[in-house]
């Protein structure tokens, strides 16, 4: 899911290939982006529950 909210959010390809390997060895730039997106499920999920 992380893969795909990526790709949404930096839709060029090359671009992404290019920046790839500055966070994919960088254990604080994978904790954040995890950080990120859960925040960002936490957003959605309450903005449902509270559609009830």
């Amino acid at each position: 899911m992380t893969r795909l909210i990526i790709k949404i959010i930096q839709p060029d390809a090359e671009m992404r290939e290019k920046l790839r390997p500055k966070y994919a060895n960088d254990a604080a730039m994978l904790i954040a982006i995890g950080q990120t997106l859960a925040t960002e499920f936490a957003t959605i999920a309450k903005a449902n529950d509270c559609k009830k």
